[in-house]
């Protein structure tokens, strides 16, 4: 999902009507089918439709590598077969080869000129390739050959979401619920929309929506907790997470959230126990790290707190909040060239930094560096002039 809006993105397939026949089918009927199937191509191999039923058969059970096969069969037979060019693009964008999907989708579109599946089939791809212009030609296509088509709006708003458009996203998305009402994603997209938009309370009504929809959705349910978090409702963002743990007990950024919840209602050892189990599941994860190493460093575990924030630093070297509650764990422990080599490095890149330049200057006075001390304290003087704001201590925050 690329990011999480374009996770399921609610695509239909090439050969609908096919495909709703196909869907209605038992795994043992599937099966039954396919073998007959095997048995017309083993008596006729040149028969085109064959191969394609046959790999739509595949990949009713879940088989897209031999479905590729079978369409590839398929196109060896007949090059310019619209129709199995429009499958096998499928197949490819089912295996993460969206390069290759695109270029069956071009031949499609090339051979009868291509409908709204065609083209916002062909914009999902180029969105997972990063082109995400050319995905905003074919779902603008796509709309136009099919204006009631709910999911070449869901495609078109998940792109203008992510080209930073918010409320042309919530737009498109609107306009996908109103054609489909219970099209679960689109209830989930627009809540990120509306939560870009700073309307916490529109987001968590939608993910709601999309959590009585389908129980089981922990991607809204996260994404609910995460917002509840973001307007301080730490008790329901809790509940959230919880119920999203009975669900999923392995669910790496669900125990991330709730240890940082957790800590933030005060209850830190329980907070590092969900941390630890996150970072089990996920090691090198840097906002996992750091949110560990504050959670030691309100403990007061100080040489654990220097050594998990040291890690963060290691993966992403500058990070200004890292090296910041570093610094502050070397002055707790009385490491005053330690902490002033961290606040230097913030202050080279944040200059105005007056956290750091508050605790540089206390490194300095332990030093007995007192005129450098002394300079630090009439800078941040001039700043207080400038802006009353002191710098924010920082703290872990919830992911999308």
């Amino acid at each position: 999902m690329q990011h999480e809006r374009n996770e399921g993105d609610g695509q239909e397939r090439p050969g609908d009507d096919v495909h709703s026949v196909l869907d209605s089918l038992t795994a043992e009927k599937a099966r039954q089918l396919l073998d007959e199937v095997s048995e017309q191509i083993a008596a006729h191999p040149g028969d085109v439709e064959a191969f394609s039923l046959r790999g739509l058969l595949h990949q009713r059970l879940g088989d897209d590598h031999r479905a590729k096969d079978d369409f590839d069969s398929a196109l060896r037979l007949s090059p310019e077969n619209a129709e199995a060019h429009s499958y096998r693009g499928h197949a490819s964008a089912e295996l993460g080869d969206h390069g290759n999907a695109v270029t069956h989708y071009d031949m499609v579109i090339a051979l009868d000129g291509g409908d709204a599946i065609t083209h916002y089939s062909r914009g999902a791809s180029l969105a997972h390739l990063g082109d995400l212009a050319g995905a905003l030609r074919d779902f603008d296509t796509a709309v136009e050959l099919d204006p009631e088509d709910p999911t070449a709006y869901f495609n078109r708003g998940c792109t203008y979401a992510e080209l930073g458009e918010p409320r042309r996203a919530v737009a498109d998305l609107s306009t996908a619920i109103r054609l489909s009402p219970r099209f679960t994603f689109a209830y989930h997209a627009r809540g990120l929309a509306y939560r870009d938009l700073g309307e916490p309370e529109r987001a968590i009504e939608d993910f709601g929506t999309a959590i009585e929809l389908e129980p089981l959705n922990n991607l809204s349910r996260y994404a609910r907790a995460v917002s509840e978090l973001q307007r301080g409702s730490q008790e329901a963002a809790l509940g959230d997470l919880d119920a999203a743990l009975k669900i999923d007990q392995d669910n790496a950024p669900a125990l991330y959230a709730r240890g940082i919840t957790l800590g933030g209602l005060g209850r830190t050892e329980d907070a590092l126990v969900d941390l630890d189990r996150s970072l089990r599941l996920d090691p090198d994860n840097p906002a996992t790290l750091a949110a560990r190493a504050f959670a030691l460093d309100g403990l007061g575990r100080y040489e654990q707190a220097v050594a998990g924030y040291s890690a963060v630093i290691a993966l992403a070297p500058g990070d200004i909040p890292a090296l910041y509650g570093r610094a502050l764990a070397h002055l707790h422990l009385e490491r005053a060239p330690e902490a002033e080599e961290d606040f230097n490095a913030i202050l080279e890149d944040e200059p105005d930094h007056t956290g750091a330049l508050l605790g540089r200057a206390t490194a300095r006075e332990w030093m007995g560096r007192h005129a450098e001390a002394e300079e630090d304290h009439q800078r941040l003087l001039a700043l207080a002039s400038e802006d009353d704001e002191p710098s924010p201590r920082w703290e872990p925050q919830p992911g999308r």
